[in-house]
Order: structure tokens, then sequence, then C-alpha cells
């Protein structure tokens, strides 16, 4: 299998390449954390079997890396497996999505970026335009209550 424009667009095919696998790994741990925790439940079952045996161990007392080798775990892996296979091959071979990384890596490389000084003074303005509309807004809030207040309070003292 050739890659699709090689050279090109390899930043950003890294980056959403890494966001998939992240989003697959996240997938994959919490599937097998509900099929254990579905193991542990008589009455729980998945499709057709009786969910405890997602928790039966398929090589005895042993372990691999820490794992107990149960089926919940193998599923998972399985699962995992197909996302990193289903990942490289969107993001590397298909001609629409490399397309959409180029273009997107191309216009990326003509944005201004600021400086660290530019960035600074920016980060500190927003705070400090945050901070004031905050207060401003607590204190129309509380007026805003205390005019309710007097106006619902002085039909019923009448």
């Amino acid at each position: 299998m050739e890659l699709y424009k090689p050279g090109q667009g390899m930043v950003v095919r890294r980056l959403l390449l890494l966001t998939i696998l992240g989003i697959g790994l996240f997938m994959s741990v919490s599937m097998w954390s509900w099929m254990v925790a579905a193991a542990g439940s008589a009455e729980a079952t998945l499709l057709w079997m009786p969910a405890e045996w997602l928790g039966q161990s398929l090589v005895g007392e042993g372990t691999f890396l820490g794992f107990e080798v149960t089926p919940a775990l193998l599923i998972s892996i399985v699962v995992f497996g197909l996302v990193v296979f289903l990942a490289t091959f969107y993001t590397f071979q298909k001609t629409s999505t490399g397309e959409f990384l180029i273009e997107t890596d191309k216009e990326m490389r003509k944005v201004s970026w600021p400086t660290w000084g530019e960035l600074r003074g920016s980060s500190v303005v927003v705070v400090i335009v945050t901070v004031f509309l905050g207060v401003y807004l607590y204190v129309i809030d509380q007026v805003l209550a205390r005019v309710m207040y007097f106006l619902t309070n002085l039909g019923g003292s009448a």
C-alpha cells in the first residue's frame, strides 16, 4: 500500500491519527471496564450469552502484563486493533481525507502566529476584561434583585 501524496500534510495527518488513537484507546478501555463490571453481575447478558462468561480467565491463574486474560480483555484488544487499522487507512490512504489534511496543513503554514509577548499581552487583556464584565454583571444582578424585591414587597405591605 502506497501513501497518498507522501510528504504532504504529515503534521496534520499525524495529529489526526493520534487523536483517533486516543479516542480508540479510551473507547476500548471503557468497553473493557464495562464488560468486567457486567461480568460481576449475575443478571447481565451480553447479546445471547451470560455476561459472567466475559470475566472467566482463559489461561487459568496466569496474567499477561498484569492483566488477567479474559474474553473481555481480548474483545477490547480486537476493537482497539480495528480502530488502529481504520484510523491508519482513513488518515493516510483515503483520497478525500488526504486532500483535506494537505490543504489544512498548507493553510496553517500561512497563519501569522503571535509572539510570546503578544500572546501574554492579549491573555492579560482577556483576563482583565473577563473579570471586569463578571463584576459588572454581578453588580447589575444585585441591583435588579433588590429592585424586584422592593417592587414585590411594596404591593404586599399595603
